[in-house]
């Protein structure tokens, strides 16, 4: 007798192995396949194993939910880097009753097991009674029998319940004021059931997944993107789906934020252990290993290149303004500027300067500042030089309440600050800083003192 079951569950195996560098040796890979040979109390298991290379054993884990509980007699497979068949015979099994096995192999670098599969087989139970007598000459009615199975999941809704029956059907019960109870006709070959408030969902064979209901806040329309579908779940309001690919799908009610799926819901907290060293003092290739095991003895690994060098320039500061003012006719003396680098440390004796002012004519000159470190990285800045004359005074102005305005001519580009003081006896160091001038036009400069109050005299001068 075939079983339905196993063609209806969608199943998948992600095997992640150790594999021991340099010996063409891991762990090995066993896969679990479909049960043969049901008959009434009796089956096989069937799987297959890759030893990869090392002695292996294989079994079967077995029972009637996900905890098993039942084991079969461990057999050798060799250590070939072949797949191996595996098969384990059962016997006293419960008609109607729904079986979970998976495929266990194991060898010196771990234990590793298959994907969970399940099996059952219908139970027929014979209605009157066995040995039955039938009058002579009397024309014989047979009562028949009744074939049944344990249901293989159940929900429950606020008001309502469901069953998933062995064969891929369901049966609903309880309120129905908005049809959940109602199964739709398209709801065939289901392999998971969940129960809102007022609605119910399935999920197909194929991967789809089907709402009926209540539908107020849109919880039985189901969205494009639920593809590929793995399993489901229903709140209140509100659906919930998980994809193949790990991606998750919620619709309906959202007033909670609800099936706002959360960033990083994909990360487990499994330790990591980290093997290797970085030395950050001496360039050169370094390895990372990590290594994670799963509570089924599964091992991930992966290798983190980590390349250390030398790749930022010199952090390269000029001394003094920028740009710097110069009156005309006097020497000049750069300022200069300092460098450091992390790697190298002080490179103010390698910069070099690029670039002349010319102190005797008026205008803007260019200097270039360049400096490397000891890996040849490159740092440039720039600074501009402006040659100037004294200011020419070219107008005074009392524009009201106090203020005092006045105009100047100089080389244009130039930058001037203003300072003011009432006692012009003072140092200029004591001067109060009124603020910078501005450049109305090219080589035409004004400023306006807002603070000039009912004073007696107040000096100024630009710098």
């Amino acid at each position: 007798m075939k079983s339905k079951w196993p063609d209806l569950l969608p199943v998948a195996l992600m095997a992640i192995v150790l594999f021991s560098p340099g010996s063409g040796r891991a762990q090995p890979v066993p896969v679990t396949a479909p049960a043969t040979s049901l008959l009434n109390d009796a089956a096989t298991l069937n799987g297959t194993v890759n030893p990869q290379g090392v002695g292996t054993t294989a079994w079967f884990e077995w029972g009637s939910g996900f905890a098993y509980g039942n084991s079969t007699p461990p057999q050798g497979v060799g250590s070939d880097t072949n797949m191996v068949a595996v098969n384990g015979a059962l016997t006293g099994l419960t008609p109607g009753v729904t079986y979970h096995y998976r495929c266990v192999a194991s060898n010196n670098l771990g234990v590793v097991r298959g994907a969970n599969q399940v099996f059952w087989s219908p139970a027929l139970t014979l209605n009157g009674s066995n040995p039955m007598t039938n009058e002579y000459h009397v024309p014989f009615v047979d009562p028949g029998a009744i074939v049944s199975g344990l249901p293989f999941a159940i929900a429950a809704g606020g008001s309502n319940s469901l069953a998933l029956k062995t064969d891929g059907s369901v049966v609903g019960w309880g309120l129905n004021n908005y049809g959940q109870t109602n199964i739709p006709a398209s709801v065939t070959n289901v392999v998971a059931i969940a129960a809102g408030s007022y609605h119910s969902l399935a999920l197909k064979v194929n991967s789809t997944v089907v709402g009926w209901g209540d539908n107020w806040f849109g919880q039985t329309n189901v969205p494009t993107s639920a593809t590929n579908v793995v399993a489901i779940a229903a709140g209140g309001y509100h659906s919930m789906a998980l994809k193949a690919d790990g991606a998750v799908v919620g619709w309906g009610n959202n007033i909670f934020g609800q099936t706002n799926i959360p960033a990083g819901l994909n990360n487990l907290n499994l330790p990591i252990a980290v093997s290797g060293t970085v030395d950050v003092n001496v360039p050169g290739t370094y390895l990372l290993n990590y290594r994670t095991t799963n509570v089924l003895g599964a091992v991930a690994t992966a290798t983190r290149t980590v390349i250390v060098a030398d790749t930022l320039p010199p952090v390269l500061t000029l001394l003094g303004n920028n740009p710097l003012m110069h009156e005309r006719g006097a020497p000049f003396a750069d300022p200069g500027a300092t460098a450091t680098d992390l790697c190298a440390g002080d490179r103010t004796g390698s910069i070099f300067v690029w670039g002349t002012v010319n102190t005797n004519g008026a205008g803007s000159y260019p200097l270039v500042y360049i400096v490397t470190d000891t890996s040849g990285n490159l740092a440039v800045t720039n600074r501009t030089v402006v040659v100037v004359t004294r200011p020419v005074l070219t107008g005074l102005a009392q524009p009201g309440n106090g203020a005092f305005h006045f105009t100047f001519t100089n080389t244009p580009g130039a930058q001037f600050n203003v300072r003011a003081t009432t006692n012009v006896a003072l140092p200029f160091s004591a001067w109060t800083v009124l603020g910078p001038v501005v450049e109305s036009l090219a080589g035409v400069f004004q400023f306006t003192d807002v603070t000039a109050t009912n004073q007696p005299a107040r000096f100024y001068r630009v710098e």
